[in-house]
């Protein structure tokens, strides 16, 4: 059940905005605020954490109206807005099916996250939308503060997709009612690492609060030539495995951090990307990865990486995939076979990644690549790609 988030907030956006709308005046554009409400349908994790209990949360957002931007993405997406957005999620019941004692385990989560609103239809006056994004999620518990088996570290990545079904109830607000996934883990970063996925049902109020002369148009940066080269460089961070069944001593704990922070590995990159039109390439590559700590049986507890871990100081896989261009920054998905990775004990022949990258020039982007295993997060990747 919602929490009643909404009532005394509705009562506050009933009144009109004095300026013209967009839909009173084709001439103009209007950004806005939300304010949403939602809870929870489901919530589940990885690794047999079975997960049952009530969630629920709020959030609010700055939408960004994007009817002035004449980008090429903007046009062939059919993207209406560009929201910042700043949520709470409270989970102080949810439990572990299986583990006695453990509600409010999860604690709450605080996430900023960037949404893009994509418009796929519209039947009337109901405009249907699709709504991917990205951000960071602080976790208030995790493994250090109370032996959380699915969330290692305070600070997260976030990722959500959702549904939303838009209608007018004034010249100058509109309401929203949505059905979303969200996601939220630490790369691999510190382990433990399975993550927390939480289907929401949401209800949204969206208020203009400005209104401005549509007549400045803006064009966003962009790549046009068909083939190139790219080469990246970056450096990440994996965590040891963690025993669930046994508390380890001050001492071993204290052990096991030093050992933890030496876990650093690097990425590198060299592949051909070909620019299909303005919003897609493919591209094949070549992935290597140098590990700084390879496993030693002998001292298991303070190099082993799980999914991470690696008898050679090298792994080289081959890869394809697509980038997906939105003016400066790029997301990027890859699916690899590896040629040489030397871990036999849960045996991996295939990787995938993703990320984003972020065009400082036409030519040397900062990215942001996470490497995965399965379902289990390899590492998190943070450098430069060069684009020849």
């Amino acid at each position: 059940m919602f929490k009643y988030l909404l009532l005394p907030l509705t009562f506050c956006f009933i009144n009109e905005l004095s300026a013209q709308t967009t839909e009173n005046n084709p001439s103009t554009a209007s950004n806005s605020i939300s304010i949403t409400s939602f809870n929870g349908i489901n919530i589940f994790s990885a690794e047999k954490n079975y997960l049952k209990g009530e969630n629920w949360g709020a959030e609010i957002g700055y939408n960004l109206n994007l009817k002035n931007n004449e980008s090429d993405w903007v046009r062939m997406m059919n993207a209406k807005d560009i929201s910042f957005v700043f949520s709470y999620r409270n989970m102080d019941d949810v439990y572990l099916t299986k583990t006695a004692g453990t509600t409010g385990f999860l604690g709450s989560a605080y996430a900023v996250v960037t949404l893009l609103d994509l418009s796929l239809f519209q039947a009337g006056k109901v405009n249907f939308l699709l709504t991917p994004g990205f951000g960071v999620t602080y976790a208030t518990k995790t493994y250090r503060t109370n032996y959380n088996p699915v969330i290692g570290s305070h600070i997260n990545l976030g990722a959500e997709i959702g549904l939303k079904a838009e209608a007018p109830v004034s010249s100058s607000m509109k309401i929203q009612l949505g059905l979303h996934l969200f996601h939220y883990s630490n790369a691999a970063f510190k382990l433990s690492n399975n993550g927390v996925n939480t289907i929401n049902a949401s209800i949204s109020i969206v208020r203009d609060i400005d209104t401005y002369e549509n007549s400045r148009k803006i064009v966003a940066f962009n790549i046009d030539h068909k083939s190139s080269f790219e080469f990246g460089l970056g450096i990440g961070h994996r965590g040891l495995k963690q025993n669930y069944n046994q508390k380890l001593s001050p001492a071993d704990s204290i052990k096991l951090e030093y050992a933890t922070s030496y876990l650093n590995n690097v990425g590198l990159y060299a592949g051909y990307n070909y620019r299909l039109n303005p919003l897609l390439s493919l591209k094949v590559g070549t992935d290597v990865v140098y590990y700084s700590t390879t496993f030693n049986n002998v001292n298991f507890l303070y190099t082993s990486q799980d999914y991470g871990t690696s008898y050679d100081k090298f792994s080289v896989g081959t890869s394809i995939g697509t980038d997906l261009w939105l003016g400066k920054v790029v997301f990027e998905a890859d699916y690899g076979y590896y040629l040489h990775l030397k871990y036999d004990v849960t045996p991996v022949h295939t990787y995938w990644n993703f990320g984003v990258k972020y065009y400082l020039t036409n030519w040397v982007a900062l990215e942001t690549k996470a490497y995965l295993h399965r379902t289990q997060a390899h590492f998190a990747n943070f450098g430069l790609l060069f684009h020849i």
